[in-house]
C-alpha cells in the first residue's frame, strides 16, 4: 500500500532492529548554552520518537514514540507510546508513559504529537491499529489518581472514513478535531481531510470535509491542519499535482501540492491548490504550514529544490513561502534550497527536512533535517532574514546520532524543543533509543 510505503521513508537505517525493553531513567536538565539532552528513550519508556512535543501551562513537555513500549503487531516493531516529560528541581527531567499502545483496537504506532484542550485532554492519531488496521484517532483524560485513560474516538477502516493518518489532529475553537488521512476515501486512496465532533448523547462522528483524487487536487496528506482567522483549513500532500522528471528520477510519481480548503456555504468544503510543486521548487511536501504576522504561510519540503539534479543525485530539499497575491491565488517561493557541501551529500546545510519551520518572536524561522550535518545525522537551523530580502542559514547543532524527523517548539524564553530518533541510550538501542532535546541560545 502506498502510505505504508511512505511512512517507510520515515524508518531510516538504525531504526528496524529489535531493542530490549528496560525502564527509562531520568535525564540530567539542560543547564549549559547550546544542545541538551534532556530524555533518553531506552524501550520501556519508548523508542524512535517521530514527533514534536508540546508544553502545558505547568511546563512539563508532551510527545509520542513510534516505537517501544510494548512488543505487538506493529510491522516488526514495538507499537509506541504517549509520554509525559516533568522538570524536576534540581534533578532533571522524569518521564511519566502516559499510554503503551499494544497494536490492537487502541492503535499503533503514532507518527504524529499531542494536542491538548482547555480541559487537559490530550488527542493524537495511530497510524496502525484500531478496530480496523489502518489507525485510530484517540483521548488521553487524566484520572482522578494521576494516570491517564485512553479513549479511542475513531477507528479508520481504511474505505470513505480514510486510513492510515500521518499527521495529528488540531482541536478547533469548537472543541471538534480536525485532521487528514493519508490514504482511503470515497475517489480512491488519495486520503482525506476529515473533522470529528463529540456527540450529545456520546461518542464521537467522523465526518469526511475532503476527498482527495490523487491526481491534480493532491494525494496522501502527510502533516496537521492550520486555520486561519476565517476557518479556511491549509495543509500539503506528498503525492498528486504535477509530474516532472525530477520527482520521477527521485521515485516520485507525483511532486504534492499545498491545498486550501474554505466552506461553501452549502455545508461541504471547496478545494483550492495553492501551489503545485514540480520539482526544481521541491517536493514531497510535509508537516504543517505555518503563518507569519503579514499572512504569509511557510513550509518544507523534503525533496527537490533549485540545487536538485538527477545527474549529482542532490534533491535534499527546501523551505518555502507561500504569498497571497491581491488578486486571488497565491504564489510560492523557494527562501531556501539545502544543498551538497564539501564534505558529501548534504553535509554542508542539512538535508531533507521532514517537518515543518517555527517562527520566534524576531521573525527567524526554526527547523530540523534527517540528514547532512558534519555526520551525516541531520541539523538544527536557523533561518534568519536579510535586509536585502532573502534568508541567512545558521546551523546550531550537528547531531552525531539522530536522525531527526519532528519539528522544533519554542518556549517563552527562546528556546528551542526537539526529539531525534537515535542516540541517547545505546546499551539497549544499537544506535540509540533516541532523545528529547533543548537547544538553547
Amino acid at each position: 500500500m502506498r502510505s505504508e510505503r511512505l511512512f517507510a521513508q520515515k524508518l531510516q537505517k538504525g531504526i528496524v532492529t529489535m531493542f530490549a525493553l528496560v525502564v527509562l531513567a531520568a535525564s540530567p536538565a539542560a543547564t549549559a548554552q547550546g544542545y541538551n539532552v534532556i530524555g533518553a528513550f531506552n524501550g520501556s519508556g519508548g523508542k524512535l520518537p517521530g514527533s514534536n512535543v508540546i508544553f502545558d501551562a505547568s511546563g512539563n513537555l508532551y510527545g509520542t514514540t513510534l516505537s517501544g513500549g510494548l512488543s505487538g503487531p506493529c510491522a516488526g516493531l514495538s507499537c509506541g507510546v504517549a509520554y509525559r516529560l516533568s522538570p524536576v528541581a534540581g534533578a532533571g527531567w522524569k518521564e511519566t508513559v502516559m499510554h503503551r499502545f499494544t497494536g490492537g483496537n487502541d492503535g499503533g504506532q503514532p507518527q504524529a504529537g499531542l494536542a491538548l484542550d482547555s480541559s487537559g485532554n490530550f488527542y493524537g492519531t495511530t497510524f496502525r491499529g484500531g478496530l480496523y488496521g489502518p489507525g485510530t484517532v484517540f483521548r488521553l483524560a487524566p484520572t482522578p489518581n494521576g494516570g491517564w485513560k485512553e479513549t479511542v474516538l475513531h477507528s479508520f477502516t481504511g474505505g470513505r472514513d480514510g486510513g492510515y493518518p500521518m499527521g495529528g489532529v488540531t482541536v478547533g475553537a469548537n472543541g471538534h478535531l480536525y485532521g487528514t488521512a493519508s490514504s482511503g476515501g470515497s475517489s480512491g486512496q488519495g486520503g482525506v481531510v476529515f473533522e470529528l465532533s463529540p456527540q450529545t448523547g456520546g461518542g464521537w462522528r467522523e465526518t469526511v470535509l475532503y476527498n482527495f483524487t490523487g491526481v491534480s487536487d493532491g494525494s496522501s496528506p502527510s502533516g496537521g491542519l492550520t486555520f486561519d482567522a476565517a476557518g479556511n483549513i491549509y495543509g500539503a500532500t506528498l503525492g498528486g499535482g504535477n509530474i516532472t522528471d525530477t520527482c520521477s528520477h527521485a521515485g516520485a510519481l507525483y511532486c504534492g501540492v499545498a491545498f486550501e480548503l474554505s466552506a461553501n456555504g452549502s455545508g461541504g468544503w471547496t478545494e483550492s491548490v495553492m501551489h503545485a510543486f514540480n520539482g526544481a521548487d521541491g517536493f514531497q511536501p510535509q508537516g504543517s504550514l505555518i503563518f507569519d504576522a503579514s499572512g504569509n504561510l511557510y513550509g518544507t519540503t523534503t525533496y527537490g529544490g533549485a540545487l536538485c539534479s538527477s545527474s549529482t543525485g542532490c534533491c535534499c530539499g527546501v523551505v518555502y513561502e507561500l504569498s497571497p497575491n491581491p488578486r486571488g491565488g497565491w504564489s510560492e517561493k523557494e527562501i531556501f534550497a539545502f544543498q551538497l557541501g564539501s564534505g558529501g551529500f548534504g553535509k554542508g546545510t542539512g538535508a531533507n527536512p521532514f517537518s515543518g519551520v517555527t517562527f520566534d518572536a524576531s521573525g527567524n524561522l526554526y527547523g530540523t533535517t534527517n540528514l547532512g550535518g558534519t555526520h551525516d545525522s541531520g541539523v538544527v537551523f536557523e533561518l534568519s532574514p536579510t535586509l536585502v530580502g532573502d534568508w541567512s542559514e545558521t546551523l546550531l547543532h550537528s547531531f552525531n546520532f539522530g536522525q531527526p524527523v519532528s519539528g522544533l517548539t519554542i518556549d517563552s524564553l527562546g528556546n528551542l524543543f526537539g526529539t531525534a530518533q537515535l542516540g541517547g541510550d545505546f546499551l539497549d538501542c544499537t544506535f540509540g533509543c533516541g532523545v528529547v532535546f533543548e537547544f538553547t541560545h
